[in-house]
């Protein structure tokens, strides 16, 4: 038996223990690769993608029961909105997913379980595999291929055994996913509106011409027109001019219809207002999905790099998605700043 001591160790007994206290502290403070701002930022894009939609459906919704174009309208949005709504919790939850597996360091068959496991609630995506069972709007759309590839990508994500097999399809759905929304909610190409900018300017439209219809549209014709009879009058008494009797008569009709006008005129004001609002956050909900797309490609080689124990690499530790998460915080600045 050999006994241990300082003439027959090439470190002495408390270099090991240091050394052997530097490899706990090393291997207990060295996290797993974190991706937590990936998943963050991902959670924050699903509300935002969520709130925005259901903010359309709020402020219309009342009104579509007398009109029954804003109905039709709104009719179209919702059911598109749905799968837009489901879209985006998969996208979040599927993230949360890949910041849980990566916090326990898991890898191989039980990770790729996991992985299928978060997706697999999502069933009415999951199942969009014909045209026949998207919405009319979106059946033909490029935004509607998309989501069926996306959808047959996902189902074939989830049948997949190991992590990094899922993982390599998951990013093909992950870029058809966002190809989607960006084909649903980005600026205008050449002039031509993407569906949620028409859906928005459509809805308002139509909330002006039944607030035009309200107040009377000879009524409002004429109280644009005799502006210029007012400015006059205004000026010749200011002169010290005389007002014949029809043009008394024109005044006293113009302050009778002044509070109509005005209550339309305000009214389509917060309408401009709110639709401008709604295209920035239509916007900024098309760059997010982008973002999260080639973050996702980013982050799926640096897990192949840094997943497991392979952490320990000196250039491996938190995964920060930074043009992910500037994206969702412009929305929420956006949605701060009307409370």
């Amino acid at each position: 038996m050999v006994k241990f001591n300082r003439t027959n160790s090439p470190f002495g007994v408390r270099s090991v223990f240091f050394f052997a206290v530097v490899l706990l502290l090393c291997l207990s403070g060295c996290a797993t690769p974190n991706i937590q701002p990936f998943a963050d930022g991902a959670a924050k894009f699903s509300s935002s993608v969520r709130l925005t939609n259901t903010e359309v459906e709020s402020r219309f919704k009342p009104l579509a029961t007398s009109n029954a174009g804003i109905k039709e309208e709104l009719g179209r949005f919702s059911e598109a909105a749905k799968i837009y709504n489901d879209m985006a919790s998969l996208s979040a939850s599927y993230s949360a997913a890949l910041a849980e597996l990566a916090a326990a360091g898991e890898t191989g068959g039980e990770a790729a379980q996991k992985i299928s496991d978060s997706i697999a609630g999502f069933g009415e995506l999951l199942h969009l595999t014909t045209p026949a069972l998207l919405p009319a709007s979106l059946a033909t759309s490029a935004a509607g291929k998309s989501i069926l590839k996306a959808a047959e990508l996902w189902n074939r994500a989830q049948a997949q055994e190991s992590l990094q097999e899922s993982m390599e399809i998951a990013d093909q759905a992950v870029q058809e996913m966002a190809d989607a929304l960006e084909e649903v909610y980005g600026r205008p190409i050449n002039g031509i509106n993407k569906p949620y900018q028409d859906i928005i300017e459509n809805l308002v439209s139509l909330e002006i011409s039944r607030q035009k219809v309200i107040v009377g549209a000879g009524r409002l014709f004429f109280y644009k027109d005799s502006a210029k009879t007012e400015a006059q009058a205004i000026a010749d008494m200011m002169q010290g001019k005389t007002i014949n009797e029809q043009t008394e008569s024109i005044l006293r009709m113009r302050e009778r219809v002044k509070p109509d006008v005005q209550a339309y005129e305000r009214r389509k004001r917060e309408l401009d207002e709110w639709q401008a609002k709604q295209l920035a956050l239509s916007y900024l909900i098309a760059g997010t999905a982008k973002a999260w797309a080639q973050e996702h490609h980013r982050l799926k080689g640096w897990l192949e790099k840094c997943g497991g124990v392979r952490y320990l690499k000196n250039d491996c530790g938190q995964f920060s998605a930074p043009s992910l998460n500037a994206f969702v915080s412009d929305i929420q600045f956006i949605w701060e700043r009307e409370r």
